[in-house]
């Protein structure tokens, strides 16, 4: 697959630095992503909000740029969450790019948007994206409002203010669930490794994760080792213990090149399949035959937990940012002014929780105070991804535009279906 619309933008961005000052902020990021990937094994690291290790974070944009270039460039090892998040962004970016330099104020935004320090950087992604948006569907006099000591909308679209909120990749209280089940896997990783045992634990948590103390995952498969278990379940889990399938992998490897982050990968070696509710976390160590470059590793050990996680109050509290961020987006409104807000919600949840979720903000849009704000329209733009060996950055959109006040838009709601 080509990727024309990618390397226009990723180029476009790098126009906006200095040869010299280019090259040595990748090389100070590279040279962190080669010493992890040349040590030879991958550990996960507890989970934050941002989803980035610390040492990326001094310099975010270049991190973002250097893993689409590695993934442009056909090696095995680049970061597959964050292009996976990036790509389809960037992609529909590019195609409006001749439209998009003719915007005002563009080379501000880009420029802040490239700063070393810039910790938002899909945020601003978003606010381009958003901008774009507009101009597909034929607007022309488009502002990109610069930042001040005021709250203040992110565009001006004629005579109307847009105003942009993009949740993280997952709301507040999936951050802290992902926390939870860190603190349930890290010790069985740890006890795994400790006896050399290369398996799967393969969790159903029918409570929420934050009820169960720490070790209750441990005890449970210290005992199913001891008694040779391969299924075990009380009414508060389910574990099945099942070996990491090597030859498999082995086989699959000897006869094409697998990425070491494709979803292909994690079927074969762990029986994982992405397209269900539910997640991964794993240890390996990782052994290259001719550097890490451009061909399959050998595993030389491996383990993996995969959970999912039941919760009838899961639903409520993941709309409670969605709310946050309506309300946040609300007040950088000016009031007396005719506005719009775009929110984008990048859903790892399943269509079953999106669908309540939908619901439950239709309710909030319809109850909600404005606070003196003339807002015509609200979008909620829900973007999905699509498990895909062949193209990482695959995403399904739906988008829910509410309509204010008896006012439309009339605007085609969508950010990423670019034609």
């Amino acid at each position: 697959m080509e990727y024309k619309n990618v390397e226009t933008f990723i180029e476009y961005l790098k126009n906006h630095i200095s040869d010299g000052n280019y090259k040595s902020r990748k090389d100070d990021v590279m040279h962190y992503y080669e010493k992890v990937m040349r040590e030879q094994a991958v550990k996960v690291e507890k989970f934050s909000q941002s989803y980035v290790p610390t040492d990326y974070q001094l310099d975010l944009p270049i991190y973002y740029i250097m893993q689409i270039e590695l993934f442009l460039g056909g090696f095995v090892e680049y970061d597959r969450p964050f292009v996976n998040r990036i790509l389809p962004k960037i992609e529909a970016l590019g195609s409006r790019i001749e439209g998009l330099q003719r915007v005002e104020n563009i080379d501000f935004k880009i420029n802040e948007l490239l700063k070393k320090n810039n910790k938002s950087f899909e945020n601003y992604i978003f606010e381009l994206l958003v901008a774009s948006l507009y101009l597909k569907n034929g607007y022309s006099d488009i502002e990109i409002i610069k930042e001040t000591s005021e709250k203040t909308p992110d565009l001006r679209v004629g005579d109307r203010f847009v105003e942009c909120k993009r949740k993280i990749k997952e709301c507040d209280y999936s951050v802290k669930e992902r926390q939870y089940w860190y603190e349930q896997f890290q010790p069985v990783s740890d006890y795994l490794f400790t006896l050399n045992r290369s398996l799967v634990f393969n969790c159903n948590f029918k409570n929420e994760l934050s009820t169960y103390y720490s070790g209750y995952l441990l005890n449970i498969i210290k005992r199913m080792i001891s008694r040779d278990l391969d299924i075990y379940e009380n009414n508060e889990i389910k574990v099945e213990l099942y070996d990491v399938n090597y030859e498999g992998y082995n086989n699959l490897i000897s006869n094409e090149i697998v990425r070491v982050d494709q979803p292909l990968f994690f079927k074969k070696l762990f029986g994982y399949d992405d397209n269900v509710n539910c997640g991964i976390t794993q240890l390996m160590k990782l052994r290259y035959k001719d550097g890490y470059y451009k061909i399959s590793p050998e595993i030389e050990y491996a383990n993996a937990g995969i959970w999912h996680s039941l919760s009838e109050n899961a639903e409520d509290k993941k709309m409670i940012s969605i709310k946050n961020n309506i309300v946040k987006a609300i007040r950088q409104i000016p009031k007396s002014e005719i506005s719009s807000i775009h929110l984008c919600y990048e859903s790892y949840n399943g269509k079953n929780v999106e669908n309540g979720i939908k619901g439950k903000a239709q309710e909030f849009v319809k109850n909600m105070d404005a606070d003196g704000r003339f807002i015509t329209n609200l979008y909620l733009h829900i973007l999905r991804p699509i498990s895909n060996d062949e193209y990482p950055g695959e995403f399904e959109e739906d988008c829910i535009e509410f309509h204010i006040d008896g006012y439309e838009n009339h605007i085609e709601p969508y950010l990423l279906n670019y034609t």
